[in-house]
C-alpha cells in the first residue's frame, strides 16, 4: 500500500507543481497537496491541517522561500522545508540552509526530490521522537521530585505490648488515621501478616540489648485498606520508669520501594541500552574515535581501527600526529569548504569531522567521526553517467524518429515496386540493394532506439536457462574455434524474467561479439546464471535496485580488459576504440538501452589484461514461461474494407495509401486527429479500422484514440510510430488498442496485423 504524503507547495507555477507531483508519485507516494503562493494562504494552510513536508520555489512575484521559511519557523511547526528552484544561486542556497532550510533542489534535476523528501521525513520523525523522549523524561523527573518533597516521618511511642501511647500528626498524611484513632490502638495490629516476623526480630533485639536501636521494614494497612511500606527505627525511650517504653520513627518508604523496583527495571533497561549503544557504535559504518589533548587515542570502534590502519599505520605505537599525511592540528580546524575534511589514501576517499569534548570550562580532547565515502563517490559518478546517457538518449530518439519517417517511405515504396511484374533483372537487383540498405539503416535506427529506451517491446515470461542453451549452440557455430564457450548456471532451477526474447538475444549477441573482439588470439567466454535475493537492509550491487529476487546474468571473457579512461564511456553511443569502418559504436549502447527497458541494471568489472565481466540484473518473475504464438507468415489481402489513414507527413501517407490499395483495401485520408474525427462522424458505419501516426499537429494519434474511446466509437484502432515507451502502449491496449507498428513499416506485418484486427 502506498504511503500518503501531505505536501504544502509554495509555488506560483501550476506546471512546476505538476512536475513535482509527478516525481513524487513516481517515488511511490499517494499525494495530498495544497498549492499556495502568498503568506496569507500559507498561514491559513498551516493552521487548517497538518503537513508532512513543505516544497517551496525560491522566488515568486508576491512571496519567496526565505519569507515562507520565516513564516514556518514563526508558527513553531517542525516541518522539513525543501527549496525547489530553477534560479537559486550558490550564495542564496547557502544562506537559505543557514536560515533553517533542510535542502534545495534544481527544478530541472528532480531525481533527488524523492530521496531528499524521504531523508527529511526520517530526520523530522527522529526530532519528534527526541522531543517526546525529553518530555517524558521531564515528567518522570517532576514525579520523583514531588514524591521526595512530600515524604514525612511518623513519630510514635509504644509500650512493651505494642500499645500506642503517642502519634505525630504525620500519621494522617501517611496512613489516613487521625491521631485520636491511632493512639490507644496496638501498633502491630495493622502490620501485614507476612511481615510480623520482622517486628518480632526488632523487638527481641531491643529487649535483649537495652539502650540500643533496631530497625525493620514492613507493610502496614492504610485506613483505606491499602498497604504502605514503612521503615521503622526503634530505640528505648528513657522514661525512668520500670516499664520500658519505645520510640519508633516510621518513614513511609512506599515511594522508595516503588522507586527501587523502578530503578532496578530502569537499570536493566539502561544496561540493555548501553549494550545496544555499544553494539551500534561497533557496527555503524562510520569510524568513531576519541583523542586526548596530547594526541593519545582513548577510544575506537572497529571501523575506526580499520580506517586508522590505512590512514595512520603507526597510531598503535604512540600519539596520533597525522592522518593521510595531514597534520592532526590542521584537521581540528574548520575545512575551507563544508563541514568535513577530505582525506585520500590508497585509492580510498574519506570524510572526517572533529568536535571538542568540553566538560565545563575545561577541554578534555576531541571526538572524530571518520566516514568512508569511496562508494558514495562511485555512486555519484554512476548517477552522473546515467544522467549523461539519458540526455544523449533523448537526443538520439528524436533523430531516430525523423530518420524513421524517411525510411518508412523508402521501405513501403520498395515493397510496392518489388511486387511489380515488369521489373528487369538489373532493376530487380538494384531494388534488392535498396531494400537491403534500407534494412541496414533500420537496424542502425533500432540500435539507437534501443539505447534511448524508445523501441517497441514484445515482453513475455522467459526462462533464461533453456534460452541461453539454444543461444550458446548458435554462438559455438558463429564464434572462432579458438574461443571456448561455457554456460555455468549456479543451480538447476528456473531463471524466469519478463523480457522480449529478440531484444534479449540482441543484447547477449552484442556482448558475445564484443568479447570476441577483445580476444583476437582466442580465449574463454563464460555465461553465468544465478538467482540472488536483495534484502532491504543490505547493500545493493547497483544503485536503484529494489529489495526482492533478481536474476543475475554474467558474461565473462578472458580478453584484454578495458582501460580506466575508456571504462566510463563504453555505453555512450558512437563511442568505439575500433579502427575506422570496423564498428559503429552502438553495440554496448544498444545493450545498455535494452537492459534499461527491461527495468534491469548493468555493470562492468574489468582490468587491463585481466578480462571483462558484464553483470546484468533482471527482476525475477515467479510464473512459468509460455510459448509465444507465431504470426502467419503469409501476406493476406483485404476484402475491400474501408481504412482511415491519419498521418501528417504527406509522403508517408501516400505510401500507406498505395500500399493499402495494393492489399485490396479502400482508403480515407486525414492529416491529423481533428480531420480524422470529422471523417469518423460522417462515415463511422463504413470505416473498418483506423491507422494513425502518434505525433501530429493539432491532435495526435493517442489523443484521437482517447477521443474515440470516450465518445464510444467502437472502430478498431492501430498506431504507427517511430519510437514509443512500451508501458504507454500496454496501457492503451488495456483500453482497446488493437496493435501498433514500428517505422519503417513492413508491408507484410501491416497486412497480417490488419487481418488479425478485422477478423
Amino acid at each position: 500500500m502506498s504511503e500518503t504524503l501531505r505536501v504544502l507547495i509554495v509555488e506560483d507555477s501550476e506546471d512546476d507543481v505538476l512536475l513535482l507531483l509527478r516525481e513524487l508519485r513516481r517515488g511511490g507516494y499517494d499525494l495530498d497537496h495544497v498549492r499556495v503562493e502568498d503568506a496569507g494562504a500559507m498561514q491559513a494552510a498551516l493552521e487548517q491541517r497538518p503537513w508532512d513536508v513543505v516544497l517551496s520555489d525560491y522566488s515568486m512575484p508576491r512571496f519567496s522561500a526565505p519569507d515562507a521559511l520565516a513564516l514556518l519557523q514563526k508558527s513553531g511547526i517542525d516541518l522539513p522545508f525543501i527549496i525547489v528552484s530553477g534560479t537559486i544561486g550558490e550564495t542564496a542556497a547557502v544562506a537559505a540552509m543557514k536560515s533553517g532550510a533542510h535542502d534545495f533542489l534544481i527544478k530541472g534535476q528532480l531525481a533527488r526530490l524523492v530521496p531528499a523528501v524521504e531523508r527529511e521525513l526520517r530526520e523530522a520523525r527522529v526530532r519528534r521522537e527526541r522531543a517526546q523522549a525529553r518530555d517524558a523524561l521531564h515528567q518522570r523527573e517532576n514525579y520523583f521530585r514531588a514524591l521526595i518533597e512530600n515524604v514525612s516521618d511518623i513519630i510514635t511511642t509504644i509500650d512493651t505490648f505494642g500499645q500506642i501511647t503517642y502519634a505525630s500528626p504525620a500519621i494522617q498524611r501517611t496512613l489516613g488515621y487521625s491521631v485520636d484513632e491511632y493512639e490507644g490502638s496496638n501498633a502491630f495490629d495493622i502490620v501485614h501478616q507476612a511481615d510480623q516476623h520482622e517486628i518480632d526480630i526488632m523487638m527481641t533485639q531491643l529487649l535483649a540489648q537495652p539502650g540500643t536501636s533496631s530497625s525493620a521494614q514492613f507493610r502496614v494497612r492504610h485506613k483505606d485498606g491499602s498497604w504502605c511500606w514503612l521503615e521503622a527505627t526503634t530505640s528505648e525511650l528513657p522514661t525512668g520508669s520500670d516499664v520500658p517504653e519505645f520510640v519508633i520513627v516510621l518513614r513511609d518508604i512506599s515511594a522508595r520501594k516503588q522507586a527501587e523496583t523502578e530503578r532496578e527495571q530502569l537499570l536493566a533497561r539502561i544496561m540493555d541500552q548501553a549494550r545496544e549503544v555499544q553494539f551500534i557504535v561497533n557496527t555503524v559504518p562510520e569510524g568513531i574515535f576519541m583523542v586526548g589533548e596530547a594526541g593519545e587515542i582513548r577510544l575506537t570502534n572497529p571501523i575506526a581501527r580499520e580506517h586508522l590502519a590505512l590512514l595512520a599505520p603507526e597510531w598503535n605505537n604512540g600519539r596520533l600526529t597525522h592522518l593521510a599525511n595531514r597534520p592532526l592540528a590542521e584537521l581540528l580546524t574548520s575545512p575551507p569548504k563544508g563541514l568535513w575534511h577530505e582525506l585520500e589514501s590508497n585509492g580510498r576517499s574519506f570524510e572526517l569531522i572533529a568536535r571538542p569534548i568540553e566538560d565545563g570550562p575545561g577541554h578534555r580532547g576531541w571526538v572524530f567521526v571518520l566516514h568512508d565515502v569511496t562508494r558514495e563517490r562511485q555512486v555519484q559518478q554512476q548517477v552522473q553517467s546515467q544522467e549523461r546517457l539519458a540526455a544523449v538518449g533523448q537526443l538520439a530518439a528524436g533523430i531516430a524518429h525523423d530518420f524513421n519517417n524517411s525510411l518508412a517511405v523508402i521501405k513501403l515504396y520498395t515493397d510496392l515496386l518489388g511486387r511489380s511484374a515488369d521489373l528487369t533483372g538489373r532493376n530487380e537487383e538494384r531494388l534488392h540493394t535498396i531494400s537491403r540498405q534500407t534494412q541496414r539503416a533500420a537496424d542502425l535506427i533500432q540500435q539507437i532506439l534501443d539505447f534511448s529506451r524508445q523501441s517497441l517491446m514484445e515482453r513475455q515470461a522467459l526462462d533464461l536457462l533453456p534460452y541461453l542453451k539454444e543461444l550458446t549452440r548458435l554462438l559455438k557455430r558463429t564464434l572462432p574455434e579458438d574461443i571456448r564457450l561455457d554456460l555455468q548456471p549456479a543451480e538447476q532451477t528456473a531463471f524466469v524474467i519478463f523480457g522480449d526474447p529478440s531484444r534479449i538475444q540482441q543484447a547477449i549477441l552484442n556482448l558475445a561479439f564484443n568479447a570476441r573482439d577483445a580476444m583476437p588470439g582466442g580465449g574463454h567466454l563464460t555465461f553465468g546464471l544465478a538467482v540472488m535475493e536483495v534484502e532491504a537492509k543490505t547493500a545493493v550491487p547497483i544503485l536503484g535496485m529494489a529489495p526482492g529476487k533478481w536474476i543475475h546474468l554474467s558474461v565473462r571473457d578472458s580478453g584484454a580488459g578495458i582501460a580506466p579512461d575508456v571504462r566510463d564511456h563504453i555505453f555512450e553511443p558512437f563511442f568505439t576504440t575500433k579502427e575506422h569502418g570496423k564498428g559503429t559504436g552502438l553495440g554496448l549502447a544498444q545493450v545498455y538501452g535494452i537492459v534499461q527497458q527491461h527495468d534491469a541494471f548493468i555493470d562492468v568489472a574489468t582490468a587491463v589484461a585481466q578480462g571483462t565481466t558484464f553483470h546484468l540484473y533482471f527482476p525475477a518473475l515467479d510464473e512459468p514461461p509460455e510459448a509465444k504464438r507465431l504470426l502467419d507468415e503469409s501476406v493476406p489481402l483485404g476484402a475491400g474494407q474501408l481504412v482511415l489513414v491519419v498521418e501528417d507527413d504527406e509522403t508517408i501517407r501516400q505510401a500507406l495509401v498505395e500500399s493499402l490499395a495494393m492489399l485490396n483495401y479502400q482508403v480515407l485520408q486525414a492529416e491529423n486527429g481533428r480531420e480524422a474525427m470529422a471523417q469518423v462522424e460522417q462515415q463511422q458505419d463504413q470505416i473498418a479500422v483506423v491507422i494513425s501516426d502518434i505525433i501530429m499537429p493539432e491532435m495526435g494519434g493517442i489523443a484521437l484514440f482517447h477521443t474515440l474511446h470516450q465518445r464510444e466509437f467502437s472502430i478498431p484502432f492501430i498506431l504507427i510510430t517511430g519510437y514509443v515507451v512500451e508501458k504507454d502502449m500496454e496501457n492503451l491496449r488495456a483500453l482497446g488498442l488493437r496493435g501498433w507498428l514500428a517505422k519503417p513499416l513492413d508491408l507484410d506485418k501491416l497486412a497480417q496485423l490488419l487481418q488479425q484486427t478485422l477478423s
